[in-house]
């Protein structure tokens, strides 16, 4: 009793990473083996424990509210970033199971994916800097595992460079890290604002240096080779770890930096000019390098690569004062979350098929029904209205369209007008590159061509449940935007998806 009245009293977030903890200790003790019953119970006990964890951050959040401590933060953006995350975890241990679960590895995979998920949850509550840093390198170290696991021998070399540059990045950031304590002897980032000196050369040196490991690690155009050779060869389950683990996580520690980069933008400094080359150079390269291949993979590479270059626009949006800094996390967040909905359907579909485009040819005609969700699925994409996806593009080119039905685009300053520019021509490289996979999709089949692949009757299932999401939470965030419905605590278009609207 005394054990419960101590751990209610002190409750707090990080339980969820403990139960975590305890998922994993029960695995290494009763499910080290290659016998059926010990799989299964590997993926009942990580089923579980993604589950209380989710469930216990909820509760955190509602009996505790925003929580601070010298290593951990914990508020609504955090919640909303976990919540994220065990959602693409739910989804990496669905396949997970059903690509390795005949293999021997295959508990001791569940291991290393629950270590990599506890690693990456308590990265995104920390908020001391040596707590970031072994984070990130637990789950940098324990996604490696993970990627080159599921890839194969045939596979390593690739696995090898890449896992090189994630080693390069955490160099980087612990240059920075030693470098700002050995200057100043500050702990965390709340230190340096309250401190009024954050615009000191020794700083700015940290800065550069710790952005720099972020552009490194996320493979942002043109620093994309790596991760574009270990895409194309690789398995598609070591592709899911890199899609939605790895690269998302680098969003997640960029998030940690906004207000630090809030600060300097606010400055008479290049910075703005900076993000705005960095974010029309790492959305528009992409995307135009997605229509000159005919791999699919690459061309989902290219695509993932061009939608996380979208968040460095918005930080261009937010210097130009076309959005607010609530707005610009929502943005982070809805496109990671627009990502998920999208990508992960498409992936499951596409990388059972050869990779190259004409394996998509007479697709709806070979499998209408998981085609016809599929068009539902990319539209969402293209931003079309009643999907999620519409609700990112409206508030990133919403201010562009009001420009021009005002009449006062001319007013706005050449910095405004570009970063609108650039955010319209990366939506329309997008829909470009959505529309030609669509109309191979919609190609009549050639007497040739044979690519009848049979999907499981859970394929269906699966895939519906996605095109459900996406429509759910594109209507409800469109009736929002019209005034219809009232926004609650819950909003889809609130900035954090948790907070009341302002």
């Amino acid at each position: 009793m005394a054990v419960w009245e101590y751990l209610k009293t002190n409750f707090n977030s990080t339980y969820a990473v403990a139960v975590i903890g305890i998922a994993i200790i029960i695995n290494i003790f009763f499910g080290l083996s290659a016998r059926p019953w010990a799989k299964k119970l590997s993926i009942g006990i990580s089923l579980a424990g993604i589950l209380a964890s989710g469930f216990l951050v909820i509760y955190s959040f509602i009996q505790r509210g925003v929580f601070t401590s010298m290593v951990v933060a914990f508020g609504a953006i955090h919640l909303s970033e976990i919540m994220l995350v065990l959602f693409i975890s739910l989804n990496l241990l669905i396949f997970l199971s059903l690509d390795h679960y005949k293999q021997d590895n295959f508990t001791k995979m569940i291991i290393i994916f629950l270590f990599s998920l506890a690693s990456l949850l308590f990265l995104i509550l920390s908020r001391n800097f040596l707590a970031i840093l072994v984070a990130w390198s637990l789950f940098v170290l324990g996604n490696f595992q993970l990627v080159s696991g599921a890839g194969g021998k045939s596979e390593s070399p690739y696995i090898i460079r890449f896992f090189l540059s994630s080693l390069f990045s955490l160099l980087l950031m612990l240059v920075g890290f030693s470098y700002l304590y050995s200057v100043t002897d500050f702990k965390n980032l709340q230190q340096i604002l309250e401190s009024g000196s954050a615009f000191s050369p020794f700083y700015a040196i940290s800065f550069i240096l710790i952005m720099g490991s972020l552009l490194i690690f996320m493979s942002f155009y043109p620093l994309h080779g790596q991760y574009l050779k270990l895409v194309k060869r690789t398995s598609s389950m070591a592709s899911a770890f890199i899609w939605f683990y790895y690269l998302p996580a680098g969003f997640i520690i960029l998030l940690k930096f906004r207000e630090v980069i809030y600060y300097y933008l606010s400055q008479n400094t290049v910075l703005p000019t900076v993000i705005l080359a960095l974010g029309a150079l790492c959305t528009l390269g992409p995307a135009i390098g997605a229509l000159s291949t005919k791999s699919i993979k690459r061309i989902l590479g290219f695509l993932f690569l061009s939608f996380m270059g979208l968040s460095l626009l918005g930080f261009s949006l937010l210097s130009a004062g076309l959005i607010d800094q609530g707005r610009l996390e929502w943005l982070i967040l809805a496109n990671i979350l627009n990502l998920v909905l999208c990508l992960i359907p498409v992936w499951a579909i596409f990388f059972r098929l050869p990779d190259t485009l004409d394996s998509l040819t007479g697709f709806i005609s070979r499998n209408t029904y998981l085609g016809v969700n599929l068009v539902i699925i990319m539209l969402g994409w293209l931003g079309m209205a009643g999907t999620f996806g519409y609700l990112l593009r409206h508030h990133m080119v919403g201010p562009l369209v009001n420009s021009i039905a005002g009449g006062h685009i001319g007013q706005l300053p050449l910095y405004s007008i570009i970063a609108l520019a650039a955010t319209a021509a990366a939506f329309l490289l997008i829909a470009a590159n959505t529309v030609r996979l669509l109309v191979f999709m919609f190609r009549k089949k050639q007497g040739s061509i044979r690519n009848n692949v049979y999907y499981h009757h859970a394929y269906y299932v699966y895939i519906t449940l996605f095109t459900l999401m996406i429509l759910a939470m594109g209507i409800w965030g469109l009736l929002e935007l019209a005034g219809l419905i009232p926004a609650t605590s819950i909003s889809i278009n609130n900035p954090g998806f948790l907070k009341p609207p302002v």
